[in-house]
């Protein structure tokens, strides 16, 4: 080939790179995508905002998943307009759109479907039967198979439940697989796949509830999980299988959740002595294993003072917890690892209003603290040198500054110290002021 046809040769191959370029589209598509779509959608009346993530696989392939939140209190019509303006939308790449609509004290999110008008506008018209005619909070429909609504309090799952069923009826071509109702607080709700699928569910969970107080009742189709603020009792199962023998019943007891069937008689005895101590939030038990949260780690510690006295305590696994779960305590932590005074400063003014969440292990302790700086990281060193057993393995993460790995020992050398992930330019500061702060209070 001489030197001209090389020439073409090589000038045709790059027209036609550039030609299949142009003809898959943009390399990110999926950022492209979201990008024509807001402007596609930039004038349309009625339309607040338009939020969601792009997702970008494959060079010339993507998509986007993109949420249009709709003026307040829109009428059908409104709503509808909004909605030929989203179906008119065409690509060829992946794109999923919901619509949020709000009223006062009311919101929904719903899908729609580019493809399908009817569908839509169906869909609106439920939203809007739904708001107007229940008590709903908050309606969720989740595509052609589900929807749910919410409501303020456990009187008006049930009758909620019961209203979304009838509704979704009068709105063809809707239909749905499975309705759901739950209140605000999830402590309540019941579901079903079919028609009267939680019908059985429903006959139990009234009998439980004229004869006890219940906290949380879950119905789905012929299944109930229900809690009692009664004393643990075979009797609950009992009301349970005469009153509906084809349901499946999981019966929790106050504040107690016990797991897989088994010997319960250490946990038992465990559990009352940790309510005359004081007042768990809420305890989650295995056999021969639970877990007690409190709202604060002193409680825990006091906890764990009047269980340590039974001999049921050295058979059963027994962890602690905070309500905010900023302090997770394994077994063994507070008494065998002499972990409660470093907890307790931990969770004491002033390093609890920086201090993230504290988990402990065999023998080791992990921290997460805000960005600190270098009087902040001095002030925990001397906190933890004075609290922390020797040969704890430790690992403190100050925040996006630097985390450091060590084991505790009387004096911390530079050499001991592990400084990984150094996020801040004054990371060598921090680390140094932390083991200033450390070695202040060793001998």
């Amino acid at each position: 080939m001489n030197r001209h046809m090389r020439v073409c040769a090589t000038a045709v191959a790059a027209a036609l790179l550039l030609l299949g370029t142009a003809a898959c589209g943009p390399i990110d598509a999926g950022t492209a995508l979201s990008a024509d779509f807001k402007a596609w959608m930039v004038d349309t009346e009625n339309v607040e905002s338009i939020d969601g993530f792009s997702n970008n696989a494959l060079p010339f392939s993507g998509s986007a998943d993109l949420n249009v939140a709709l003026a307040p209190d829109l009428t059908v019509a409104e709503m509808a307009v909004v909605l030929r303006r989203v179906e008119a939308f065409r690509t060829h790449q992946d794109l999923s759109v919901t619509a949020t609509y709000a009223s006062t004290g009311f919101t929904a999110t719903f899908p729609v479907d580019g493809d399908d008008s009817a569908r839509n506008t169906a869909t609106v018209e439920l939203v809007v039967d739904v708001d107007t005619n229940t008590e709903a909070q908050t309606l969720a429909v989740t595509g052609p198979s589900a929807s749910s609504v919410a409501v303020a309090g456990p009187e008006d799952f049930l009758a909620a439940f019961d209203a979304l069923v009838g509704i979704a009826a009068a709105h063809r071509p809707l239909t749905f697989e499975t309705v759901r109702a739950e209140t605000a607080d999830g402590a309540f709700s019941v579901q079903a796949t079919s028609p009267g699928a939680e019908r059985d569910a429903r006959t139990a969970f009234a009998a439980v509830a004229a004869a006890y107080p219940v906290l949380a009742a879950h119905l789905d189709d012929d299944v109930l999980e229900v809690r009692v603020d009664a004393a643990e009792s075979v009797a609950v199962a009992k009301l349970v299988s005469f009153t509906a023998p084809g349901v499946t019943a999981t019966i929790q007891f106050g504040n107690v959740t016990k797991g897989v069937p088994g010997n319960y008689d250490d946990v038992d005895a465990l559990v009352v002595a940790a309510k005359a101590a004081g007042t768990p939030t809420s305890i989650d038990a295995g056999p021969g294993s639970m877990s007690l949260s409190y709202p604060t780690v002193s409680e825990a510690i006091a906890a764990e003072a009047a269980l340590g006295a039974l001999p049921a305590r050295a058979r059963v696994d027994v962890g602690y917890r905070t309500d905010d779960e900023r302090f997770l305590i394994v077994d063994g932590a507070l008494a065998a690892d002499g972990f409660a005074a470093a907890l307790t400063v931990l969770s004491s003014s002033p390093l609890n209003e920086t201090v993230g969440r504290v988990s402990t292990g065999t023998g080791s302790l992990d921290i997460s603290t805000a960005g600190y700086d270098e009087p902040q990281a001095m002030a925990l060193g001397q906190a933890l040198a004075a609290t922390v057993p020797s040969g704890t393995a430790m690992t403190v993460r100050m925040g996006d500054v630097v985390s450091l790995r060590f084991t505790s020992s009387a004096v911390l050398r530079d050499a001991a110290v592990d400084p990984f992930n150094e996020f801040g330019d004054d990371a060598p500061q921090v680390t140094g002021a932390f083991l200033t702060g450390w070695n202040s209070h060793r001998p």
